[in-house]
């Protein structure tokens, strides 16, 4: 829990700004609006701040995440959060979200 309270409230914002836009982009985008691509490339830049902040800025060395195969699966997260921001773009230009 400390490594986590060791966090800057910039970093916190950008981690709060990358989950919750991925729920609310993935309501929007049940719902078939076209402010899904909005907020889905909004959560995409908090995501790409919060793995700046993790693997550049800190000051701590992150080698039990590497080797336990932690670094695979944030590519994974990243990896999805970049297809369904180009399926959101799709839709909305065949004109399904509205």
């Amino acid at each position: 829990m400390t490594y986590f309270n060791g966090f800057p409230s910039w970093r916190m914002a950008l981690w709060a700004i990358e989950v919750w836009g991925a729920v609310l982009g993935s309501v929007l985008l049940l719902l078939r609006s076209g402010y899904a691509v909005l907020v889905f490339a909004l959560s995409l830049l908090g995501l790409i701040g919060s793995l700046l902040y993790g693997f550049v800025l800190a000051d701590v060395s992150y080698p039990e995440i590497v080797v336990t195969g932690g670094m695979w699966f944030t590519l994974a997260i990243a990896v999805v959060a970049v297809l369904v921001l180009i399926y959101a773009r799709a839709m909305r230009q065949r004109g399904v979200l509205r």
